[in-house]
């Protein structure tokens, strides 16, 4: 998603800009998801060996 906009100027265009900062933020927002099923994970692992 971020090189199909990376084209346009993002100083010129606030759509591009605002459409960047979303897609940084579902980034994030899935990176967060990810760590807590990790955690998640390693909590089960250690309540199954206990």
């Amino acid at each position: 998603m971020k090189i199909a906009v990376s084209n346009f100027s993002p100083d010129r265009n606030p759509a591009v800009r605002t459409f960047n900062g979303l897609d940084s933020s579902i980034d994030e927002f899935f990176e967060l998801v990810y760590q807590i099923n990790r955690l998640r994970r390693l909590l089960y692992m250690i309540s199954s060996i206990v």
